[in-house]
């Protein structure tokens, strides 16, 4: 077995899961932002300044998320790869059996 290989798979499995925690971490942010500025906006009187968000902050937002699934993503496959490539042979020589 190509022990590296199976190390390296297994901490990139176990980075992806972080990333993708991350990722929904990020979710929950800008959904609170957004519900922060709404009640905000609710709540608003004459007078009073505003919270303001503006669309560029939410494309902002929504690109480093897009950026950080997309790295979670790539890091499982990652992962997954070399786990599999890692024990190939075992699997060849478990299915001549």
């Amino acid at each position: 077995m190509k022990k590296i290989y199976l190390i390296l798979g297994i901490f990139f499995l176990i980075l992806s899961i972080f990333l993708y925690q991350s990722s929904l971490n990020q979710i929950q942010e800008i959904e609170e932002m957004i519900r922060a500025a709404e009640i905000a906006r609710i709540e608003a009187k004459q007078g009073v300044e505003r919270i303001r968000l503006s669309i560029y902050q939410i494309e902002q937002l929504n690109d480093d998320l897009k950026s950080t699934i997309l790295i979670s993503r790539a890091t499982f496959v990652l992962g997954i790869f070399l786990v599999i490539y890692a024990i190939q042979k075992e699997l060849f020589k478990i299915k001549m059996r």
